[in-house]
């Protein structure tokens, strides 16, 4: 399996996201626990905060209640994931939710054995693009591969995959941006 390894990481964090799963399992909600874990993932990341932080708001209790509001606000999660940062915030453990929230599609893919591509696109995406689609993913990847398809018009054109924590963006909009960014002289960044 390759990205994050389980096998190498903290055994609390570990504990966390298997709980966290058994929960969304139970109340039939893994689909959206995961894509929550992801969008935790990419807000924490576009706040470009330091562990640092998120260890000072651990032993800070109303400090971590305030930014678990201010988080859950920006989107409307589940209830599940609400009482889940609510737990790591009275448990002092919310500085583990970026890796919390890294390692729950691999521990999903682990239990089940199939690999989840997502896969945004503007345009057209019908079965045959599908199909040629999953079959270059499964030569490439070797593995069971499963397709979670959305479409995002405001990528203009092209495809978006994100696998793992890792993106690959096709579309015209990353085009464009880095055409952008390429005319002002700035980095491209990731």
């Amino acid at each position: 399996m390759s990205g994050c390894n389980l096998a190498r990481q903290d055994p609390i964090v570990r504990k966390y996201v298997g709980a966290l799963y058994v929960v969304a399992r139970r109340l039939h909600s893994e689909k959206i626990v995961h894509d929550e874990m992801i969008v935790i993932r990419d807000l924490i990341a576009g706040m470009g905060l330091s562990d640092g932080f998120f260890r000072k708001i651990s032993r800070l209790r109303d400090l971590g209640r305030k930014f678990a509001d201010e988080l859950t606000e920006q989107v409307q999660f589940s209830q599940i994931t609400r009482n889940f940062i609510r737990l790591l915030v009275q448990n002092q453990r919310v500085h583990l939710l970026p890796e919390i929230c890294s390692a729950y599609a691999p521990y999903i893919e682990q239990l089940s054995g199939k690999r989840t591509v997502y896969v945004t696109y503007a345009g057209r995406f019908g079965a045959q693009e599908k199909k040629s689609l999953m079959q270059n993913l499964q030569s490439a990847l070797g593995d069971s591969i499963e397709l979670i398809v959305e479409k995002d018009p405001s990528l203009i054109n092209g495809i978006r995959l994100q696998h793992n924590g890792k993106i690959l963006d096709y579309s015209l909009r990353s085009k464009l941006e880095r055409l952008r960014r390429s005319i002002r002289g700035e980095s491209y960044g990731v």
